[in-house]
């Protein structure tokens, strides 16, 4: 997916960059007309045109890469049921309790908050949501809380999803 985004994106950039038409490897690219009447720009500046449509391309997948990859913004499971050896260790100034803990069956220590308590906060109460499992996740970018280890915070509250429902069903 990667891959195509990116060759999209160069095509994009060529276009963008007036080009009127281009090989690359035997590929002609048709584009926009630069309005030189001498012929397109690209014809006489290939290194040019290419090196700027690689680097405008690069930068443009790597934009849509990391839209589409990251995990900022999207719901962690931080129900209080998922959590155990939970320690207080900073209230902030929005009233928000920061604690440290470990997700069920995971040794790694996490800091973060605990969503039922979140939601009684009314002004922070949107950052929290249900999952399908009913357990609460919490948007920690709602919260203004960057965490730097979301992805294993992400697969460490999963796990204990795991482990609580099915010591749920015992």
């Amino acid at each position: 997916m990667k891959i195509k985004t990116t060759v999209m994106a160069l095509m994009m950039c060529f276009l963008l960059m007036g080009c009127d038409t281009m090989q690359v490897n035997g590929l002609s690219l048709s584009g926009l007309s630069s309005g030189n009447e001498n012929g397109n720009y690209c014809t006489r500046n290939t290194g040019v045109c290419v090196a700027g449509a690689i680097v405008a391309g690069a930068v443009i997948a790597a934009i849509v890469s990391n839209q589409r990859d990251s995990t900022h913004g999207r719901p962690r499971p931080s129900d209080g049921r998922l959590k155990e050896d939970v320690k207080l260790v900073k209230t902030l100034d929005t009233g928000v309790n920061i604690y440290s803990y470990r997700y069920l069956g995971d040794d790694r220590v996490f800091l973060g908050v605990i969503a039922q308590e979140v939601l009684e906060i009314p002004q922070l109460a949107d950052a929290v949501v249900t999952g399908p499992d009913g357990y609460y996740r919490v948007d920690y970018a709602k919260l203004g809380i960057a965490v730097p280890n979301e992805q294993a915070m992400q697969d460490a509250g999963m796990a204990a999803i795991k482990i609580a429902g099915f010591a749920l069903e015992q």
